[in-house]
């Protein structure tokens, strides 16, 4: 994978989901309109390859994950995402 990637996986209904690559630090961004509070944590659920990450709140409409360096990430990985209701996994390699 390149050092640099920016790959929109969802959006849609006021919902904006972001796998960025930046300097070969992986992440999950999500933004959303006001119908979306990403505020809760418990309500923002990444798993990579097996192994749930935390996300770290900026306000209710903006949230991200850290997934750590891309380059120690066995691939192809395997990442599932729920937010509120939305659910869907993707393989990323």
């Amino acid at each position: 994978m390149s050092e640099n990637l920016l790959k929109v996986l969802h959006n849609q209904d006021g919902l904006e989901i972001t796998f960025i690559v930046d300097e070969g630090t992986a992440r999950i961004e999500f933004k959303s309109n006001d119908s979306i509070d990403l505020s809760a944590t418990d309500d923002v659920v990444v798993v990579l390859n097996g192994r749930g990450f935390e996300a770290e709140v900026h306000d209710r409409k903006h949230s991200v994950v850290t997934l750590g360096h891309w380059d120690d990430v066995e691939q192809p990985a395997q990442l599932m995402i729920r937010v509120h209701e939305y659910f869907d996994g993707w393989e990323l390699e």
